[in-house]
């Protein structure tokens, strides 16, 4: 009896695996959910997108004259320019690869490429979004550099997130949700900060979110505080050791692979064991938080994010002479309305991008590229966006961030 075995038809499985993993990332998404996306078609778009503002005019509080008509006022217009590119990734696996595999190796690369897709798209678009210059920090402190978490007024409170509030009113950002609120996507540790408010724990200060309605938002639980709607993911924003300096910077003195659990730096002093510690230049693609468990001389035992399942060490590797910071984390809240944000994709794409399988593309036919691709791009309003910062009382391991 002849047999259609999964081998004899690759294409299938293949798309059939990149399709599944890619419907199940699609519910991770976080950031463009709050996007006024527009679609533009191959043939009929642009290099660049201008959406048009109109300026508002200035109020009047003088009586109209019975007799004599108005002068009227000129309109002033403003706009926004979006530059959309493209993106992408993808893994190739040969065919003897595919054959000895114990498991099924091309599960496993849909798998990876989904997750790659969703984490690459959705940090694109927060970084977009945490790109404007309207910022209110605790305290009204100048600088990120100058929070301090041992500083009570430069943390979360009640007070603070009160004058955003105001704030996001007084700058005419259209409020996203009931009640007068904006949106909030916050990471899970700034969350904690919140909800350890007095304020909180208070039932007549928050109000529970309605779970029969749409309100559950990338597979997160949502809570609505202070006028907000704030959305706790783990993509949300922290700045790792963004914040006011523990120990004077010091570097990396070897290089160090990705699940290394220990690092060698020029200078241990200050460092102790139970410190967080920032590898990599701040803000880089590939910066991350490890915890000091032991100092020996200038050698120091780290637990990280580790690069695998079976790992605790670091998540990627990093270079002799990058930076080494102990310093507070900053926690981001990014006030956004509906008329905050506007994005274009790509129709052929979508806004978060689609799966692409290739097979067979050398002489003998025994390469199968699984990848994906993406072409958007996001812009703010700077007067409707809102980012709020204060110092963490607290740090953890991170990376991704």
């Amino acid at each position: 009896m002849a047999v259609t075995r999964t081998t004899d038809l690759p294409n299938f499985v293949v798309a059939k695996y990149l399709r599944d993993y890619f419907v199940q990332a699609y519910g991770e998404e976080v950031w463009g959910q709050y996007v006024d996306w527009m679609s533009m078609a191959e043939g009929n778009s642009g290099s660049s997108f201008d959406f048009l503002g109109m300026a508002e005019m200035d109020p009047i509080a003088t009586v109209l004259d019975e007799e004599s008509d108005i002068v009227p006022v000129r309109l002033a217009d403003d706009h926004l320019v979006v530059t959309p590119s493209m993106y992408g990734n993808a893994v190739v696996t040969s065919e003897e690869a595919r054959f000895r595999a114990r498991a099924d190796i091309r599960a496993g690369g849909a798998k990876a490429v989904a997750q790659n897709r969703t984490r690459s798209v959705d940090r694109l678009i927060r970084n977009g979004v945490l790109g404007g210059l309207n910022v209110l920090r605790a305290n009204d402190v100048a600088l990120r550099t100058d929070l301090d978490a041992a500083t009570a007024a430069e943390n979360v409170s009640y007070n603070f997130l009160q004058d955003l509030h105001t704030y996001a009113m007084a700058c005419d950002i259209e409020p996203i949700g009931p009640d007068n609120t904006f949106i909030a996507p916050i990471n899970e540790l700034v969350a904690a900060e919140i909800k350890k408010l007095t304020e909180y724990k208070e039932i007549q200060y928050r109000r529970p979110v309605n779970l029969q309605g749409k309100e559950i938002m990338g597979g997160v639980m949502p809570f609505v505080f202070a006028g907000f709607h704030f959305i706790p993911h783990k993509w949300g924003k922290v700045y790792m050791s963004g914040g006011t300096v523990a120990q004077s910077a010091t570097t990396l003195s070897a290089d160090a692979a990705a699940g290394a659990t220990s690092v060698v730096v020029a200078s241990a002093s200050g460092i102790a064991a139970g410190d967080f510690i920032t590898l990599g230049t701040l803000e880089a693609l590939k910066s991350e938080t490890v915890k000091v468990t032991v100092v020996a001389g200038t050698t120091l035992t780290v637990a990280g994010a580790g690069n695998k399942a079976s790992n605790l060490g670091l998540k990627y590797a990093h270079l002799s002479g990058e930076a080494v910071t102990e310093a507070a984390f900053v926690g981001a809240i990014p006030v956004i309305g509906r008329n905050s944000l506007h994005g274009v994709y790509a129709a052929n794409t979508g806004r978060y991008g689609v799966p692409v399988l290739t097979e067979g593309i050398d002489i003998l036919q025994r390469f199968i590229y699984q990848g994906w691709k993406a072409h958007f791009g996001v812009g703010l309003w700077e007067r409707y966006i809102i980012r709020g910062e204060f110092s963490l009382t607290r740090k953890q391991i991170m990376a991704d961030v």
